[in-house]
């Protein structure tokens, strides 16, 4: 979908699948985890091991925790729904959920927590992208990885997408961003399904 106002292009390309299968994906997560440590502690007390009172204190952590997953899972869905292109200001705003970088960021989950928020960088620090598409097997059948990847100034970032359709209108954008400040392509097409 774009934007237009007062000569004002503006690129907002919505992926609402992706941001809500990353949102429910981490309540989810938690909760899961959550439940199978509840259930081991049952499991426990059957044989003696574990007393009432922890159990109870585990099931009042989880209900206390609730408001701060759900909160959590809502700013990962905002933050990973949309893509926005501003082509007057010349920026690209996408989510900063990406691979760490140094053993520090793998061991507080960076990644992880990044996933909440948004990065905006310039069009000219984006120097290079391509696009890939993987299919994986699994015993519920194929899944197919949608990603973009994006390499400058900036850094790296590989950005996921929910389907094709969506990873080609950003691909289309931040082509039509950088041929507006730097005057050229940068959409380098590889063979997909590698």
């Amino acid at each position: 979908m774009t934007n237009e106002t007062e000569n004002k292009r503006i690129y907002n390309i919505m992926d609402i699948s992706n941001g809500l299968g990353i949102a429910f994906g981490n309540l989810f997560g938690i909760y899961f985890f959550g439940g199978l440590v509840l259930a081991s502690q049952v499991g426990l007390s059957l044989m003696n091991l574990v007393d009432v009172e922890t159990i109870v204190n585990t099931y009042t952590f989880l209900k206390i925790l609730f408001p701060f997953v759900l909160i959590q899972s809502i700013l990962m869905y905002f933050a990973n729904k949309s893509y926005v292109i501003d082509l007057t200001e010349g920026t690209f705003t996408f989510p900063k959920a990406d691979m760490e970088n140094s053993i520090f960021e793998a061991l507080i989950m960076a990644p992880y927590w990044n996933s909440m928020f948004k990065r905006t960088i310039h069009g000219s620090e984006i120097e290079n992208m391509y696009i890939d598409t993987k299919r994986i097997k699994n015993n519920n059948g194929t899944k197919t990885l949608y990603t973009l990847n994006l390499v400058g100034t900036f850094g790296s970032s590989n950005l996921t997408f929910s389907n094709r359709q969506k990873r080609d209108e950003v691909r289309n954008a931040i082509n039509s961003l950088n041929k507006k400040i730097n005057g050229k392509s940068i959409d380098k097409k590889v063979a997909e399904f590698n």
